[in-house]
């Protein structure tokens, strides 16, 4: 069976970078893992809705509109098994910590990824697996 994880993102290059990364070092022991990438909130919810198979969603957390924690909110209510993965900038103004998560009612497989590096990328790799074999 095939599992997705769902990549969003408003940068195409950083969309790229998580997918190139998650799936290059997964691959060997995820096979059946692929990737289908969102630019926006709207887009992202859509596809949370749409996509067969959904086991993780990697999300920026500043956006225009549906921003990063509306999408998570969705996942949380629509596909409370898959796990969600919200990256942020640490510079950002009312960034979110563990206990907001908590409050707000997605505690279950919510993590934070603080942007952007090798440790970062690592940790987002690990969030995705860790999804991937929960939803086995």
């Amino acid at each position: 069976m095939v599992k997705t994880v769902l990549i969003v993102d408003n940068s195409r290059v950083v969309r790229e970078i998580i997918r190139d990364s998650v799936l290059c070092f997964l691959h060997r022991d995820i096979p059946e893992l692929r990737s289908v990438e969102a630019s926006n909130g709207e887009e992202a919810i859509e596809k949370i809705n749409t996509e067969d198979g959904l086991v993780a969603v990697v999300v920026e957390q500043a956006m225009n509109g549906v921003d990063g924690m509306d999408v998570l909110r969705h996942l949380a209510q629509s596909k409370p098994n898959v796990g969600g993965i919200l990256v942020r900038d640490d510079s950002e103004i009312g960034s979110p910590t563990e206990d907001q998560f908590i409050i707000a009612g997605l505690k279950r497989k919510i993590s934070i990824v603080h942007r952007f590096g090798f440790e970062a990328m690592n940790k987002i790799i690990d969030k995705v697996r860790e999804s991937v074999w929960v939803n086995l």
